[in-house]
């Protein structure tokens, strides 16, 4: 057995295992905003990805045949109200290059389907046969169509979204720390007074400041906001205060 790029025989006797013994431990929660960015909206987009689950699609209509294509009395491609199209190995073979239509002015759904229902019938002598299910493209952009829908519940209960979590609420105690650092750091008196001000919050009343802040908000910009609006605002930090604080209970274990 060989690796692809150099030849190297996996059991080599010259082979020698990495020492990774002395690698230190990355902390997701204090990497480069970018970096922690991307590998937060990563793990988000994995998260949902193993946690989705098709609606509605064998019932949608978008999924019901358009038509069929016939050689000689024997179907050779099916093709569905979307433009999806079933054929054997051996003529999705022969159609690849060919240019089977990809959409028809920008659109797909049974326009597509027509057209490739006639491209593969004129490749191959055959007719275009509709089924008693196909769609008119009105019918079709005004049809529920399939779509994925995350089980939030799985999801949560996954272990990788509970670690997630508590390297979200490290995070932002970590930035709340960096932004008292560098207000003492680059000011005096005012600056200083508060810093400290902001040391003896409650850890409650710190999570509160940074979550508006994440929200681009001010305490001023609340008091612009009418009842329903704010009190709704209100209940959404709360909850994720909640939550921050209970994730962040063994935050020791946020190293991923």
């Amino acid at each position: 057995m060989t690796s692809i790029t150099s030849g190297l025989y996996i059991h080599n006797a010259n082979a020698r295992a990495v020492d990774l013994s002395n690698l230190k431990k990355f902390e997701l929660s204090k990497a480069p905003e970018d970096l922690y960015q991307r590998m937060v909206q990563g793990q988000e987009k994995i998260l949902e990805s193993k946690h989705s689950n098709a609606a509605g699609f064998s019932n949608s209509a978008a999924n019901k045949d358009y038509a069929v294509v016939e050689v000689n009395g024997r179907i050779v491609a099916r093709i569905n109200n979307q433009g999806y199209t079933q054929t054997s190995n051996a003529l999705a073979n022969r159609l690849s290059g060919k240019g089977m239509p990809g959409d028809v002015n920008g659109q797909k759904g049974p326009v597509l389907a027509q057209a490739r229902a006639e491209f593969i019938a004129d490749l191959l002598g055959g007719k275009v046969v509709k089924s008693s299910t196909a769609l008119t493209q009105g019918q079709y952009n005004a049809a529920s169509l399939p779509h994925s829908v995350v089980d939030l519940q799985a999801m949560q209960a996954d272990p990788m979204y509970q670690q997630l979590q508590k390297t979200k609420a490290a995070r932002t105690l970590y930035i709340a720390q960096r932004i008292g650092q560098e207000d003492v750091k680059t000011a005096s008196g005012d600056a200083a007074e508060n810093f400290l001000e902001y040391m003896e919050k409650s850890p409650a009343e710190r999570y509160y400041d940074m979550i508006l802040r994440e929200k681009g908000l001010t305490k001023e910009d609340l008091k612009t906001l009418g009842p329903e609006e704010r009190a709704k605002l209100e209940k959404e930090i709360q909850e994720e205060i909640k939550m921050r604080m209970v994730n962040n209970a063994d935050e020791k274990g946020n190293e991923i």
